[in-house]
């Protein structure tokens, strides 16, 4: 670099060009466990120079990949500095086909990069159920294949250049399923059948190592050869996953089980691609974690002692929330509940590896319904609504402990919503976890509720809305002109929409995220979800035309006002 040449060795050619050699010595070790950061700031001091060379170790070091134990402090997460992001699913992104997916992401972490957003949030990345939910899956360790992009799989010569999809203007499950999931499953099979493609030897190392991979693999397949049978209706050796019998059954459907590891790992390659990207452009992805996983799952499956299952592996209770504002009757979910007594003699070994695995996809990991570490709702199973459950006590601050003896300090973010107790506060405060604060909760003409903007203490994240409430624009739509004067909000529902997320920028939480429907100003037909309900839910998409550049200036502009903008 000509910069050399004149003492400018913190400019940008050469700071550029060690970032890169820090990388790949980052990527080195990552993939073999040999370490050549040594050698390297050996050889940047060795550099002749007429400046001070020690200048540039900092850079090398910064770039290399993060250790595997990252924690929620300015030197890891920059917590400590304001911060916007964004919350969007990656299903609902735009782009070809019948659902958001990988392929458009890269345009959107620009998008979000332009317009000075640090943070972006995303929903599971989990196989969903069968209403399209990425908080109920059969393997929680998985990610969705439904979410691979077409062209991805064309341009690694997968699929021919002909293969195309109707694109649909929000999310069609069925079609997902029926179509595109299909083709997804030929991408597979062909890299199966491609022993020479650049792609095998990863895969077959992924193969032999990514056992979570494996095992999700195996439950489906035996699901599928047994026409969607749930696991406790299998016979008896099967369903009580004896070893003998689960051998068996992986070698007599082992076509299957390696067609689907190979479109896990298609999924595990392109998501890979993104957080790079990501991380390139300045972009933290900040995950979610379902506290509960899915009845009718390998997780359960294979793991039937750590739950609260009868000798038949029936649950004898199951999850829920009591009556809120969201449900008269509460919110039955019917998932498994743990036992944590038995999780704890474990030493919180499987939630150590369910949280080591979520982290290899994001760098900070929201933890949904962080409630039931203090208290959980249990519902006598068969009951009929969640009215009749009862608080129980979770494992609280032993839980934590335990995964920090095992894992280091995590970027853990504490979801503690809904009726919460003052034990939770104190238990999400012992533990050293931000939490969550919801504009749209803060507006009901009490200055002091401690959702209203002005009350948000600075180790919060502030959210204008969820992907569980109504949008900020359709929230207003629900108010009488009465409730939004007694909340003192007036004004063009427009106007004061936007009012209210800039409020949310303003406050004086470290990171403030958005809904991608509230920077936008949309209203109820793009919510996510309604609790309580079951059709209807995960299928809004936002429009490539949406995501214009001026849309990006314009919350570029509003971020920097709030002193929220990227560096």
């Amino acid at each position: 670099s000509c910069a050399w040449f004149f003492d400018e060795i913190t400019g940008i050619e050469p700071e550029q060009n060690l970032r890169h050699a820090g990388c790949v010595v980052g990527m080195v070790r990552k993939l073999t466990g040999i370490d050549f950061s040594e050698k390297l700031e050996n050889a940047v001091l060795a550099l002749p120079s007429n400046d001070d060379v020690t200048r540039l170790l900092p850079v090398v070091r910064e770039s290399q990949a993060p250790k595997p134990t990252p924690s929620l402090t300015e030197e890891a997460l920059g917590f400590g500095v304001r911060r916007a992001g964004v919350l969007q699913p990656v299903s609902s992104l735009p782009g070809r086909g019948p659902i958001g997916d990988l392929d458009s992401a890269m345009d959107f972490v620009d998008w979000l990069a332009d317009a000075g957003v640090g943070i972006w949030q995303i929903l599971p990345l989990g196989p969903t159920d069968g209403h399209g939910s990425p908080y109920s899956s059969d393997s929680a360790l998985s990610g969705n294949p439904d979410l691979v992009g077409l062209e991805f799989c064309i341009e690694a010569g997968l699929l021919d250049q002909s293969v195309s999809i109707e694109s649909t203007d929000r999310t069609d499950y069925s079609v997902v399923w029926d179509e595109k999931r299909p083709l997804i499953l030929r991408a597979a099979q062909a890299l199966l059948d491609s022993p020479n493609h650049p792609w095998r030897v990863g895969f077959e190392r992924f193969e032999q190592t990514a056992q979570w991979a494996r095992d999700a693999a195996g439950f489906r397949a035996i699901k599928r050869a047994r026409e969607g049978q749930p696991w406790w209706d299998w016979p008896d050796a099967l369903r009580r996953c004896e070893s003998a019998a689960v051998v068996e059954a992986a070698q007599s459907y082992e076509s299957d089980v390696r067609q689907w590891c190979a479109a896990l790992y298609l999924f595990e390659r392109q998501w890979s691609d993104v957080r790079s990207y990501a991380a390139a452009r300045g972009i933290r992805l900040m995950g979610d974690m379902p506290i509960y996983v899915g009845r009718d799952s390998a997780d359960v499956w294979m793991n039937q002692a750590l739950f609260q299952l009868d000798d038949h592996g029936i649950p004898t209770a199951v999850a829920g929330v009591p009556p809120d504002a969201y449900s008269e009757t509460g919110q039955l979910w019917g998932n498994p509940l743990f036992d944590w007594d038995a999780m704890a003699a474990q030493d919180w070994a499987w939630w150590a590896n369910r949280c080591r695995r979520m982290l290899e996809h994001c760098d900070a990991l929201r933890i949904d319904h962080f409630i039931a570490f203090d208290r959980y709702w249990s519902v006598p199973a068969g009951a009929e609504d969640a009215r009749e459950g009862a608080w129980n006590s979770g494992p609280g601050a032993s839980f934590f402990e335990g995964l920090g003896r095992l894992l280091g300090r995590l970027p853990l973010i504490a979801e503690d919503l809904g009726d919460v107790a003052q034990s939770t506060h104190d238990l999400r405060d012992e533990v050293g976890l931000p939490g969550m604060r919801v504009a749209v909760f803060g507006y009901d003409g009490n200055p002091e509720n401690m959702h209203h903007p002005s009350q948000y203490p600075q180790h919060t994240l502030a959210y204008s809305s969820t992907h569980d409430s109504p949008p900020i624009r359709g929230w207003i739509e629900e108010q009488s002109s009465d409730s939004l004067a007694h909340a003192g909000l007036d004004g063009h529902p427009d106007e004061l929409a936007r009012r209210l997320v800039d409020g949310t920028l303003a406050s004086e939480s470290y990171w403030a995220v958005l809904p991608l429907q509230d920077v936008l100003g949309l209203g109820l037909d793009a919510r996510m979800n309604k609790p309580g309900t079951v059709t209807g839910n995960w299928t809004w998409r936002v429009s490539a035309s949406e995501l214009s550049a001026d849309r990006a200036l314009d919350l570029r502009s509003r971020i920097e006002q709030s002193g929220r903008l990227r560096n």
